[in-house]
């Protein structure tokens, strides 16, 4: 190295090894004491209760999913009965935080509202939130999936009442919607599964069709997608689970639909997370 004129020193090059290594050692500390911070100030804070809808006694006894959040476009959708209310979700959040009691409940904020044709159960966004849909009784009890655009509710060129493509199962009437699975991989391909048993894979695009189906002598009750998705649907038994001994066509076990009413403080100084059951209704 002394040879060349224009080189570095030996000393001077370890010198500045050591002092850059002390620059991101101080770095480093720096950023976990700045983290060390944030997780120490983080804290939960209860919001005010929102009225979306007025109070009933009677709730849905069956299984359903009337509540879905799409965060690419700040929507808060939320279904009872035939009535579809669409909120922006940064409105819900400044009216749950406004000073006072903080168990008072709030009145409804603006929202939009849509009257379908069907009386809904479920509802759920696709994994890019472009497409809701909604699954409801209509007609004759006939189950039935719309499929909204979700840039419809904001925008004035499109009618937001109105699906741009809408399905009806082959099942008996009177049945439900139990699950519903988006794929995370595909947006347009979705799983379906009835309260008869059946299973229907679609792919939906300006129309709906069908990939796969499972007959009501499957028993299909609830579908999740793998890490890995199957290109080709062909939904065949990997593994069966026999069902447990204290079960028999004769004593079926029944499961019933209860609500919990509960609120969670967070203890700064002792670092502690409590929970306080409010209300309690069908639960144990």
């Amino acid at each position: 190295m002394a040879d060349d004129p224009d080189s570095i020193p030996e000393r001077e090059m370890k010198n500045s090894y050591i002092n850059s290594s002390i620059i991101v050692v101080r770095s480093v500390y720096m950023f976990f004491n700045l983290l060390f911070c944030v997780v120490q100030d983080f804290q939960f804070r209860q919001m005010k209760k929102i009225r979306v809808f007025e109070s009933c006694l009677d709730l849905p006894k069956e299984r359903s999913s009337l509540l879905t959040i799409s965060n690419k476009y700040n929507l808060t959708f939320a279904a009872r009965d035939r009535t579809l209310k669409i909120f922006w979700s940064k409105d819900l959040i400044c009216a749950g935080l406004q000073e006072g009691n903080p168990n008072d409940t709030v009145e409804c904020v603006s929202a939009m509202t849509a009257d379908l044709d069907v009386s809904m159960h479920h509802v759920s966004l696709s994994c890019d939130e472009l497409t809701l849909c909604v699954c409801g009784l209509g007609e004759n009890a006939n189950l039935m999936l719309h499929f909204y655009d979700v840039r419809s509710f904001f925008s004035k060129q499109f009618a937001p009442a109105h699906p741009f493509c809408s399905y009806r199962p082959e099942v008996s009437p009177q049945s439900l919607v139990q699950d519903v699975k988006w794929s995370p991989v595909e947006a347009s391909r979705l799983a379906l599964c009835v309260s008869d048993g059946s299973m229907v894979v679609l792919d939906v695009q300006e129309s709906v069709s069908v990939v796969k189906s499972l007959p009501a002598s499957a028993g299909v009750t609830c579908r999740q997608y793998p890490t890995l998705i199957d290109p080709l649907y062909i939904l065949e038994a990997k593994k069966v689970i026999p069902c447990p001994s204290f079960y028999s066509q004769d004593h079926p076990v029944k499961a019933t639909l209860g609500t919990l009413d509960f609120s969670l403080l967070y203890d700064q100084e002792n670092n502690a997370l409590h929970c306080t059951i409010n209300k309690a209704k069908n639960v144990g």
